[in-house]
């Protein structure tokens, strides 16, 4: 069974992915005493990341799921 995907899905899985390295790139160069070049890729990596998973949570289930009904009240005669 194959699932077709969105083409915006395939960009913020690769936005994701990206946003997390940079993220992890700019703590292990502040780390290692090259902390002009971690604290902007630290911070512009963060706010790529934060888009990126607001966008995804935006994009919505994959599927619907069926809303349960709600039993109406026992009418009393």
């Amino acid at each position: 069974m194959t699932v077709t995907r969105h083409p915006n899905e395939r960009r913020l899985d690769t936005l994701l992915i990206g946003a997390a390295a940079g993220v992890i790139a700019g703590i292990a160069a502040s780390v290692l005493d090259a902390p002009g070049l971690g604290a902007p890729l630290t911070v512009g990596s963060l706010l790529a990341l934060i888009y990126a998973v607001h966008a995804y949570g935006r994009s919505g289930p994959d599927r619907q799921r069926h809303r349960r009904r709600r039993r109406s009240p026992p009418t009393s005669d």
